[in-house]
């Protein structure tokens, strides 16, 4: 509990990293499964935190519709990793892994 409470959101413009602040590992990213393993402590604990959460992905749905688009989908994609402001910072080649077999973009 201590982890999840030492990353507490303070603004609207930001979500939980991946390492919080017992390493530097993967850099402050904002991974996809912040909100499917975090939100469930914080709506229990600290309501309000989580429509920070959750307004962090609506700030960056418009990223989101645009990456879904250059794939050929329609909807949102979102980044597997992001950083602040919800650009991808994922590979390609991993964006591809995501992406169903018969219609993912080539790897380089």
């Amino acid at each position: 509990m201590f982890q999840l409470r030492q990353q507490l959101v303070t603004t609207n413009a930001c979500s939980i990293g991946a390492t919080g602040l017992t390493g530097p590992g993967y850099s402050g990213k904002v991974f996809w499964d912040t909100e499917m393993f975090m939100v469930d402590y914080f709506l229990y604990t600290e309501p309000e935190i989580v429509k920070t959460l959750l307004k962090y992905r609506v700030d960056t749905l418009a990223g989101a519709l645009d990456k879904a688009k250059s794939y050929g989908f329609e909807g949102a994609f979102y980044a597997w990793e992001s950083h602040e402001g919800g650009f991808d910072a994922c590979l390609e080649k991993k964006a591809a892994e995501a992406a169903p077999a018969e219609e993912a973009p080539a790897a380089e």
